[in-house]
């Protein structure tokens, strides 16, 4: 038996219980593997995951700050204080993100914050790009967004654009786990959606 279901636009398909079993067949070299690949600090990629659960959707995403901001370290100058304090106000707003209407899901809660930009090294993970000899903070836009909906069951597809404002952001990979809906995405700038159906 096939784990995807179906394979179609760079999207996997996977039924929840298929995907469940995959999690618990999974070996710890797999699961580690999955955790390097997404937990990975590249620039240009993000990473995103998004739950739906009893109408509620949770999305949980990361970028580089040299995606949003153009630089990772402490801000310089009021130039960077304002770039920084502008990113922050959009992702606390909420045009970067659109539901199906259908569903009527309205956002309650949106937490931006930023990590890393104090200069500190505090992550543990492989690198994907070359340092050119010198020691570089990483640094992160986290954004947590909760959405009530009237019916997620009627959530055909999710609009996340960090692309437009931003124009650093080349890709974004998004995981999606509902109750009956897992699907794994890989948007770029002009294809911002994820299909939920």
């Amino acid at each position: 038996m096939a784990l995807l279901s179906e394979l179609q636009g760079g999207k996997s398909y996977l039924s929840l219980p298929t995907a469940a079993m995959a999690l618990l067949l999974a070996s710890p070299a797999s699961v580690a593997q999955i955790e390097r690949e997404y937990g990975q600090h590249v620039h240009g990629e993000g990473n995103a995951e998004v739950v739906i659960e009893n109408n509620v959707v949770t999305v949980d995403m990361s970028l580089p700050g040299m995606n949003v901001v153009g630089f990772e370290h402490a801000p310089r100058n009021e130039a960077d204080e304002a770039a920084m304090e502008s990113a922050l106000v959009f992702f606390k707003n909420e045009p970067w993100i659109v539901f199906s209407p259908r569903a009527g899901c309205e956002v309650v809660s949106i937490n931006a914050h930023t990590h890393g930009f104090d200069g500190g090294h505090a992550h543990d993970h492989d690198h994907a790009h070359d340092h050119d000899g010198h020691d570089h903070a990483h640094a992160d836009f986290h954004v947590l967004l909760t959405a009530t909906c009237e019916d997620s069951a009627a959530l055909r597809w999710i609009d996340l654009d960090v692309f437009t404002p931003f124009p650093g952001n080349e890709l974004l990979r998004v995981d999606v786990l509902g109750e009956d809906v897992a699907v794994r995405a890989r948007l770029v700038p002009g294809q911002a959606r994820i299909d939920l159906r």
